[in-house]
């Protein structure tokens, strides 16, 4: 989880945190939000309805490239939208030169890597549901709420992963340095994103070392930027590889295809239910981002997804049309069901949902909140496991 509880001295008990999760994952204890980790997707709807901006995010800081002996920072295609111009682009590598990295990575080139193989993929298995797997916030609601969806998920890894592991492989070849004085660096627009590597969080799995929030590194990158000329470097982003940053990007490299393109987790929840029950007739292929037109939309990011579209379609006119060439075996990553996947029998199922539905029927239904609880379901559901009692329904006991 990449979202901190509240700060204290901002809540004004205004419920709109908990009001706008999707998972329910955000309740009240002693008047405070609290978050609970088991059910978080990191989608960000808290922090961005919050009006005294009281939660927090954890990232790595860009300080910590000092512990390593090489250092590459991995720039999204979102990242670079931000910017009017090439001119803009080359000052901004210019300026993590400045701040101590080795190497700026554009992942546009690593993307490519991936669309290239993700429209043969839906291609040969076109009859069957296929859901995207890119935006770490919808693949985790797929696993939290939908856990019989979990095998429809294209088993793509993330271009991070791919060009830190790669970046990581020619490095140590180049200049016989060991793995770990290497660090590799993520810009994320996104606090899903945040996961994605060893740190903050101690996601050990990942070949990316660190995830820095974009936003975290907005003032000292703008002040460094207009301290230097532009990189040496030319920029040359990949034209396939700026299309997996858009919400319909696979529909522009698949014209003849329909494809179902959502860039919200409302929508998403929406076209999962149907999914869920073979009720979606029209497309078998499903692109799904929590951010508005996809990463580009991306909540810590400090320009709008509006312009930002519009910039990646003006740099999408002088990108290039290489590629990164790599086999499906190597762009293929294991999606497993989660190791705590509710693996109970149907009869224990079956009594926990009546014992559940028991409750709430005792409870007034109003969904409130005034319990601390966004809705009287979950309530039933703390009441059945113990944690609660229908006595702390404020709405009954007032009425009794």
């Amino acid at each position: 989880m990449n979202i901190e509880s509240y700060n204290p001295l901002a809540c004004e008990h205004c419920m709109k945190c908990m009001k706008a999760c999707p998972m329910d994952a955000l309740h009240y204890v002693n008047d405070l939000p609290l978050i609970r980790k088991d059910k978080c997707i990191d989608c960000g709807k808290c922090l961005h309805v919050c009006p005294n901006n009281g939660f927090t995010i954890v990232s790595s800081k860009l300080e910590f490239n000092k512990n390593y002996k090489y250092t590459c920072v991995l720039i999204p295609v979102s990242f670079y939208t931000q910017f009017s111009d090439t001119i803009q682009m080359r000052k901004m590598e210019h300026a993590f030169h400045v701040l101590g990295f080795d190497e700026v990575v554009d992942l546009s080139l690593y993307n490519s890597a991936i669309m290239n193989n993700a429209v043969p993929f839906i291609k040969k298995y076109k009859n069957n549901y296929l859901l995207s797997s890119h935006c770490p916030s919808i693949t985790k609601m797929i696993y939290h709420k939908y856990p019989g969806l979990v095998p429809y998920l294209i088993p793509m890894e993330y271009p991070s992963e791919l060009a830190a592991r790669m970046k990581r492989k020619a490095i140590m070849e180049e200049t016989g340095l060991k793995k770990e004085e290497i660090g590799i660096f993520l810009l994320c627009e996104c606090a899903a994103k945040l996961d994605l590597a060893k740190y903050p969080n101690g996601n050990m799995e990942y070949e990316v070392d660190h995830a820095i929030a974009v936003n975290s590194i907005s003032a000292i990158l703008r002040k460094t930027m207009r301290e230097v000329d532009g990189s040496a470097e030319e920029i040359e982003l990949s034209k396939i590889g700026l299309l997996y940053d858009v919400k319909d990007g696979v529909q522009r490299m698949m014209e003849d295809y329909t494809i179902i393109n959502v860039d919200s987790i409302d929508k998403a929840t929406d076209v999962l239910e149907l999914v869920e029950f073979e009720r979606l007739q029209s497309s078998k292929y499903i692109s799904m981002s929590a951010c508005s037109n996809g990463c580009v939309g991306g909540g810590l990011l400090w320009t709008n997804p509006f312009e930002n579209r519009i910039q990646l379609e003006e740099i999408y006119k002088d990108a290039s049309d290489k590629v990164l060439d790599l086999s499906f075996e190597e762009v293929v990553r294991d999606i497993k069901p989660m190791d705590e996947q509710d693996l109970r029998k149907m009869k224990e199922k079956m009594d926990w949902f009546l014992r559940v539905k028991e409750i709430r029927e005792k409870l007034p239904g109003f969904d409130c909140g005034a319990c601390g609880f966004p809705n009287c379901l979950h309530m039933a559901e703390e009441i059945a496991k113990g944690h609660n009692q229908i006595e702390d329904c404020r709405i009954k006991a007032k009425k009794e």
